[in-house]
């Protein structure tokens, strides 16, 4: 059964944060201020939640949701970007070297299990804050912008776009 086992320590850790990793690059592509970003960062972190409490017969989201609850694996911040578009751009190459480590390590149903999940993850950060409009009043629900960063995301994770 594929999962923890199959990779480096320094591959694990990218696997780890490869979810907020996503959600970093969707509310990089497009924040909408403070209470915007919360909220999305606060629907990138409500996602990891129902994947530790749901569990998943997928070895590899289940061995990472056993390594979240037993905080074991520290995955490291990026460090030195000074704008939103080097964010967006480290996590987007963040996503891509997971896919990569993925491609060399698991191929299959599990792999292809897991980058849907990121997939669903970036969608459900795009739709936690309304973008444009005022104190979360009108605007809508996803910017192009984060169309556009989702779209990469998928692509960088050999995913069909939805």
């Amino acid at each position: 059964m594929p999962g923890k086992a199959e990779f480096s320590p320094e591959e694990w850790k990218k696997i780890v944060a490869a979810a907020p990793m996503v959600g970093l690059a969707v509310t990089c592509a497009s924040p909408n201020g403070p209470w915007g970003v919360m909220k999305e960062m606060l629907s990138m972190g409500m996602a990891m939640a129902e994947m530790l409490q749901k569990g998943s017969s997928n070895p590899l989201i289940a061995d990472l949701a056993a390594d979240l609850k037993a905080r074991e694996t520290k995955p490291q911040s990026p460090q030195d970007l000074k704008d939103l578009e080097q964010c967006k751009d480290a996590a987007l190459q963040h996503v891509r070297t997971v896919n990569e480590i993925l491609e060399r390590k698991l191929k299959g149903p599990e792999a292809d299990e897991f980058k849907r999940w990121l997939v669903t993850v970036a969608h459900r950060v795009a739709e936690a804050a309304n973008e444009g409009g005022l104190f979360g009043f009108g605007g809508e629900r996803v910017s192009e912008a984060e169309k556009s960063v989702i779209r990469q995301i998928a692509f960088a994770l050999d995913q069909p776009v939805s």
